[in-house]
C-alpha cells in the first residue's frame, strides 16, 4: 500500500431502546479487547446526527488496522481472547445489535500529495 494510506474496519451498532448507559460500558469494554488485537492502530466510535444515517440510535466504530492481513491475524488470535470475546457478547447482547461492517480506506490518487508526481 502506498507509504501513509489509511484503512478502516468499520463496525455499525444500534443501541437497544433505553440502553444508553449499558452501551456506553459495552463500548468501553470492547475497546479495551479489540485495542489489543494485533494490528489496531487506533479505535473511535460516532454517532449519527442531524438526520444521516438511517436510525439516530446507530453508532459506528473506526478501526484503524495495518493493512488487509490483519483480518487474518484477527482470525488466529480470536481463541487467545475467547473468554474476553464471550463475555463481551453477552453484554452487546443486552445493550447493542451489530449491524453492517465494511473496510473504508482512502482513496489512491485523491490527495494533492498523490497529484503533486504525476504528469
Amino acid at each position: 500500500m502506498p507509504a501513509g494510506y489509511r484503512l478502516f474496519y468499520v463496525t455499525t451498532w444500534s443501541t437497544l431502546p433505553g440502553k444508553g448507559a449499558e452501551a456506553r460500558d459495552w463500548y468501553d469494554q470492547a475497546r479495551k479487547l479489540w485495542s489489543r488485537f494485533p494490528g489496531v492502530r487506533s479505535i473511535e466510535a460516532f454517532a449519527a446526527q442531524f438526520g444521516l444515517a438511517p436510525a439516530s440510535d446507530q453508532i459506528e466504530i473506526w478501526i484503524e488496522i495495518d493493512d488487509y492481513a490483519v483480518l487474518d491475524r484477527w482470525d488466529e488470535a480470536t481463541p487467545e481472547f475467547a473468554d474476553e470475546f464471550i463475555a463481551l457478547t453477552n453484554l452487546a447482547a443486552g445493550s447493542v445489535r451489530q449491524e453492517s461492517a465494511r473496510l473504508v480506506g482512502d482513496w489512491v490518487g485523491s490527495t494533492i500529495q498523490d497529484l503533486a508526481g504525476a504528469d
